[in-house]
């Protein structure tokens, strides 16, 4: 996704919205046929608090790291 891209989706999102990132990881063959619900990706999500990023410019590529400390 480019910069623009990014700017598009987001340009209506009011100003007060909080910012989330789901974490998905996918669930084995095994743990899927256990599930009631079969959904192939756990979730968690993950709230960012001031400080808990890092936005870094590195070869025409924008990166936001977080950091997760508790899921």
């Amino acid at each position: 996704m480019t910069i623009l891209e990014l700017k598009k989706l987001i340009e209506n999102v009011p100003d007060d919205f909080i910012f989330e990132i789901d974490v998905e990881k996918k669930v084995s063959d095994e743990e899927l046929s256990k599930m009631s619900y079969k959904y192939p990706f756990d979730n968690e999500i993950c709230q960012i608090h001031e400080g808990d990023y890092d936005i870094g410019w590195l070869e025409k590529k924008m990166r936001l790291s977080i950091q997760i400390l508790e899921l």
